[in-house]
């Protein structure tokens, strides 16, 4: 299947989340086990409107890992409450690509990311999140917007 990548500016989005260190193989149980803590802390207060799920990643220092932070994204700011911390998506340059389907199908919809940016001679820092739309029984109706936050300016 082929995804179309686009340049996007983006700004910061302040989230609730939870950081969590995990191989790609724990992934499907580490980000709702995360979700499921901020979700706790949220009902419990009053955060205004809530916004999408969101997982931002890092690679992890040992290579083997990422750091998330594993979140809902809100309107405003968050004070934090216990693991619930404020969190925030990068702000500048990304290249973006809209991927509809399962969850678990997502990776050529990241490698087109990774592909387009090295086509256009841009770096990528290391930070990429996905943002989820809502939910759906069927796996087809399923949106996750994936960002890989860019370096600089284009090399050529």
């Amino acid at each position: 299947m082929a995804y179309e990548v686009t340049l996007e500016t983006v700004g910061a989005v302040p989230m609730a989340a939870v950081a969590a260190r995990a191989q790609f193989g724990e992934l499907p149980r580490v980000i709702p086990a995360s979700l499921d803590k901020v979700y706790a802390v949220l009902r419990a207060g009053e955060p205004g409107p809530l916004g999408c799920n969101t997982v931002l990643y890092r690679p992890g220092v040992d290579g083997r890992t990422m750091d998330l932070r594993v979140g809902v994204r809100l309107d405003r700011p968050f004070a934090g409450v216990g693991e619930v911390i404020l969190a925030e998506t990068p702000a500048g340059e990304a290249a973006h690509v809209v991927y509809l389907g399962d969850y678990g199908k997502m990776r050529p919809a990241h490698q087109a990311a990774q592909d387009w940016a090295r086509q256009q001679g841009r770096g990528l820092t290391g930070v990429s999140w996905e943002v989820y739309g809502d939910w759906s029984e069927d796996p087809t109706e399923l949106r996750t917007d994936i960002y890989y936050q860019l370096e600089g300016e284009a090399h050529g």
